[in-house]
């Protein structure tokens, strides 16, 4: 009887991580498929696109940009060409959920691009969080920080 008490906390313990590792694999594809979307519209300058997939209140935090600024900020020095970037993922990014409806994604990325003018930082360490808002993954913060080698 203690042996198939055994098995059964085995199976359970089975599915319950199988589950879970599904539901991880299922966020990790849901915040790269918004992830690459948000930065092809960043490279394309469509910044309508950029605005549906932010969320209210998002901020950009950078070692460039004066610590921070908001999504008009942002869209305005994109749409005059001020701001040009390009990412080039380091490594695995993390992808990990951290309540209901938000994840926080990390990863080290090559940049190439331009703030004003002036060249971009790199190579970085990138943070970001997502919300699901309506049924989308909407950006609500984007930090990053210079790696110094």
């Amino acid at each position: 009887m203690r042996r198939l008490w055994i098995i059964g906390v085995a199976c359970l313990a089975a599915v319950f991580t199988t589950a879970a590792q599904a539901q991880n694999n299922s966020l990790h594809d849901e915040i790269m498929q918004a992830f690459n979307a948000i930065s092809e519209a960043y490279a394309n300058r469509d910044t309508d696109t950029v605005r549906s997939m932010t969320a209210d209140g998002f901020i950009w935090i950078s070692s460039f940009n004066g610590g921070g600024r908001s999504l008009d900020d942002q869209l305005a020095a994109v749409s005059q060409g001020q701001f040009t970037f390009s990412l080039q993922p380091l490594g695995e990014m993390v992808i990990e959920s951290v309540a209901d409806d938000t994840a926080l994604q990390r990863f080290h990325a090559d940049v190439s691009g331009a703030y004003g003018g002036e060249p971009l930082p790199s190579p970085i360490a990138i943070t970001l969080i997502w919300l699901k808002q309506d049924g989308d993954w909407r950006q609500r913060l984007y930090q990053e920080t210079p790696i110094e080698d």
